[in-house]
């Protein structure tokens, strides 16, 4: 899957442009917390590093969460 930063920024600023009760609905999805902040840091290092188009496979984002997964919180 390819994204480019500005389909990630349109979906931020669509995000910012919620009502609380938009956003209220939003927080009822399964995960969301976990989404939410992630995107929002793929927003941002798209901008610091200079991509304009990120390429994702599958099977990194799955190695990615396992790892971040297995690290207990303190």
């Amino acid at each position: 899957m390819r994204l480019s930063l500005e389909t990630v920024s349109k979906k931020i600023a669509a995000l910012k442009a919620m009502s609380d009760v938009e956003f209220g609905e939003l927080k009822k999805v399964k995960d969301i917390d976990e989404i939410l902040p992630r995107l929002v840091v793929l927003e941002q290092t798209m901008r610091t590093f200079g991509y304009r188009e990120i390429q994702v496979f599958e099977r990194e984002l799955g190695a990615g969460l396992i790892i971040e997964k297995g690290i207990p919180s303190r």
